[in-house]
């Protein structure tokens, strides 16, 4: 759910707000007008959430506008950026969103603006003219003021400018028959504007109010019993108004959570036993809850449960027991403990694991963690190295980098052997030579130049039968016997077919036999020094 991201200034839209850029890793999600994300940093050794709706959905990235709520809080540190960094992120949520009405009106206060700044863009590319009715302290405060005057003046929209908090003769003269509104503010204003709204809309279907946050209730305290999977049942104590999210983080429980709102629904738990209260409404034994919303009525102790599925430490638990399982039916390099996966190549003998094996990327738990989940189709990432990294050319060529290589492997990365990498792989060292095979060739065979050299021509031809001759017959278990591959060997290539190894020397060679062409070499591997 939680993906990685990075955010960054763009610019600054009030003295306490700012517009900033969100990119994740993996590309953007899909998205609607009206919806916010929940954004996790670190602050000073701990983490933090908040929520913030996006202010404009692009392929590439998404903008948010920001004002700061508190200074210690995620919204004064993001008003503090100056430069990029990284974040995590969940979601997009919320179904504040756009409806396909003739008739659009959009209340917005302070910065409920953001999210409503978005749905007025998708209002303009549905054809619709709206109204925006805007409350703010002053024009200084008023985040995307310049934009929405813009638009005002060229006729894309109806602007009114609140500034003395009066919503009522501004609403009261307007005709809100087959009209969608949407209303985003601080909840005193969205409470006003809902009772005005009330008395003038004719359905209540027609008005979207988003709030900003869980509002505030008042409940008594009380206790709940969590029963979990994997531990003994803990006792919570609920403080009055409390919500059971919040009471279980200070009792050290984990209850996994993103938007903290209400509306991703991760929070999700059971409630086995007992009432509580959520929203105004009394929650009976069996339901299923939000943890960030319900809270305790005063009444006996409830008991509540994890819903189906695994919290974020359970899947932590099981993806370790599933890794050591795969560790176990998998043979990795001794430097985990373990055996190889065979006998050291030809030359290799004098080696330790760690010349040619990397470490793997990211820490040995991640590397479980994240093999467990592809395992149980919990995401669609491939499966990754766990303890040390493949093999690569890279490591190949710290010992045996010769800038006189017949065949480099750069070679193979050209258009024209596209085919010959899809079917062979030869601009990878281990496609031909294996790994732990206890050979000097161990995944190909003498005819391998067949695949690239079927209608290969010599000018001058020294040799008869000549080379196009042998290519016509298919006689490819002859070009090893005249030429090494890498020609690294100081030796005369024979003219005369008879001067030429035999068949049985060459196999015996990648077998990891005696080398038949030549003791001396231009350029020797570093291991032999």
């Amino acid at each position: 759910m939680w993906k990685s991201g990075r955010i960054e200034p763009v610019r600054r839209l009030t003295e306490r707000s700012i517009e900033l850029r969100l990119t994740l890793q993996g590309g953007m999600p899909s998205a609607s007008p009206g919806q916010f994300i929940v954004m996790e940093i670190e602050r000073d050794g701990h983490p933090m959430r908040a929520s913030f709706s996006l202010a404009a959905i692009e392929k590439d990235h998404w903008l948010l506008a920001v004002k700061v709520a508190r200074p210690d809080g995620v919204s004064a540190w993001l008003n503090e950026l100056s430069s990029k960094t990284k974040v995590s992120i969940a979601g997009p949520f919320g179904d504040f969103n756009f409806s396909p009405a003739t008739r659009q009106v959009f209340i917005a206060g302070g910065s409920g603006i953001t999210p409503i700044y978005c749905l007025v863009q998708e209002a303009f590319r549905n054809g619709i003219v709206p109204v925006i009715v805007y409350a703010n302290e002053s024009p200084a405060d008023a985040m995307y003021l310049k934009e929405l005057q813009h638009w005002n003046q060229q006729g894309a929209c109806h602007l009114i400018e609140v500034y003395d908090r009066n919503f009522e003769p501004v609403l009261d003269g307007m005709d809100f028959r087959e009209t969608e509104v949407y209303v985003c503010g601080p909840s005193a204003m969205n409470q006003v504007v809902q009772g005005i709204l009330q008395r003038q809309v004719h359905s209540p279907k027609n008005i979207q109010i988003e709030h900003y946050g869980v509002p505030t209730q008042q409940s008594e305290g009380g206790t709940v019993l969590w029963s979990s999977r994997f531990a003994k049942s803990k006792r919570i104590e609920l403080k009055p108004g409390e919500t059971l999210l919040s009471a279980a983080t200070r009792a050290g429980v984990n209850i996994d959570a993103a938007c903290l709102v209400g509306a991703c629904k991760t929070c999700k738990v059971k409630l086995d036993a007992g009432q509580m209260e959520c929203n105004g409404e009394v929650m009976q034994s069996g339901q299923e809850v939000l943890a960030c919303c319900v809270r305790s009525n005063g009444g006996a102790t409830a008991m509540v449960s994890p819903v189906q599925g695994l919290s974020r430490p359970q899947w932590f638990v099981a993806a370790v027991l599933a890794g050591l399982v795969f560790l176990g039916m998998w043979n990795v390099p001794p430097g985990l403990g373990m055996s190889s996966k065979g006998s050291m190549n030809t030359g290799h003998s004098n080696l330790d694991c760690e010349s040619c094996h990397r470490p793997a990327s990211g820490t040995l738990r991640q590397q479980l963690g994240h093999n467990a989940r592809t395992a149980i189709g919990a995401h669609e990432h491939d499966w990754v190295a766990v303890g040390y990294a493949p093999v690569t050319n890279e490591s190949c060529q710290s010992c045996h980098d010769r800038p006189n290589d017949r065949h480099p492997v750069s070679r193979f990365e050209e258009l024209r052997f596209a085919s010959q990498r899809e079917t062979l792989g030869p601009h990878r060292c281990v496609n031909c030579h294996g790994e732990h095979t206890g050979k000097r060739i161990g995944k190909v065979g003498m005819d391998y130049c067949s695949n690239c050299h079927s209608d290969m021509q010599v000018k001058e031809d020294p040799i008869h039968p000549s080379h196009a001759e042998l290519a016509q017959g298919e006689e490819w278990m002859t070009c090893m016997t005249c030429h090494d591959f890498h020609g690294n060997h100081i030796m005369e290539v024979p003219v005369n077919m008879q001067d030429r190894l035999r068949v049985e020397e060459i196999q015996a060679y990648f077998e990891g036999g005696k080398d038949p062409y030549s003791d001396d070499k231009k350029y020797r591997a570093k291991s032999d020094d």
